[in-house]
This record gives C-alpha cells, structure tokens and sequence, in this order.
C-alpha cells in the first residue's frame, strides 16, 4: 500500500488525488522510481524496532500530533503558493485531505493509547506512514 500511495508521484503532476509530498518529489528527483521503496522500508523498519516496546502507543501519538502540527505550519507557509500555482480548489482540498487524515490517524492513536488497544495504535500508525508518502506537506510551489 505504501509503495502503491508513493508511485503515485510518477503518474502525473500534482492533482487532488495525487497532491505529491515535497520529499518524495525531491526523492524521485534524486533516485527516481526507487524512491516508491523508501516509506514501505522506513515502516518496516520502524514497525520491527518499535512494535513490541511498551512505549509504542504513546510514540505513535506523538508523531501523528507533532506531524500534524507541522503539517499545518506547512499549509501556512506555502498557502500563498499553493493558491498561485497550484490554484485555490486544488490547494483547500488537499489542505481538507490532510485535515481528515491527520484526524483520523490522531483519533486511532488516541484511542488506542486511553484504552490500550493494539489495533488501532497500528491502524494509526500505517495510517501515518500512508499520509506522510501520499498527501503530508505536499508540494504546492510552481512546476520545475
């Protein structure tokens, strides 16, 4: 799913439902179709190291909020240049993706974390890794 949301990039220029992520247009820049591999390793990666720890949940929660935070200072920096090249449809609805995103995969850590449910800390956790190489600080300045 992950190589799947990251291949994304190569199919056209940014659009709604491929608004492209500024590192993963950097990374296909830099190593091409390689880079649709490198948020499916980072999770695996990530999920080995981390799933059995006893901190996992609340770990989970913080990179969904503290990466939601930053996502928002992101659309608030680069709003201006969204609107003005990307137009003001495309920039408010990928701007509404990553709001409905970003409250989603908050919710299912939440919950996971308050009543300690291991299922939604992963549905939240794949959910991050899902944004963060589909929609997650997405590209909004003017086409090379």
């Amino acid at each position: 799913m992950l190589a799947a949301s990251s291949i994304l990039l190569f199919t056209q220029n940014p659009s709604i439902l491929s608004p492209t992520p500024l590192y993963m247009f950097l990374l296909a820049w830099a190593i091409s179709y390689g880079s649709a591999l490198v948020m499916p390793i980072l999770f695996a990666l990530q999920f080995m190291l981390f799933r059995q720890k006893s901190k996992f949940g609340i770990s989970v929660l913080l990179a969904c909020l503290i990466l939601g935070v930053l996502n928002a200072w992101w659309f608030f920096a680069s709003w201006e240049y969204g609107n003005k090249y990307q137009g003001q449809f495309h920039t408010k609805m990928v701007a509404l993706e990553n709001i409905i995103g970003f409250g989603f995969i908050i919710t299912f850590s939440l919950l996971g974390y308050i009543k300690n449910k291991e299922n939604f800390i992963k549905i939240a956790n794949i959910g991050l890794f899902m944004l963060l190489s589909w929609c997650a600080f997405p590209y909004l300045g003017e086409l090379p």
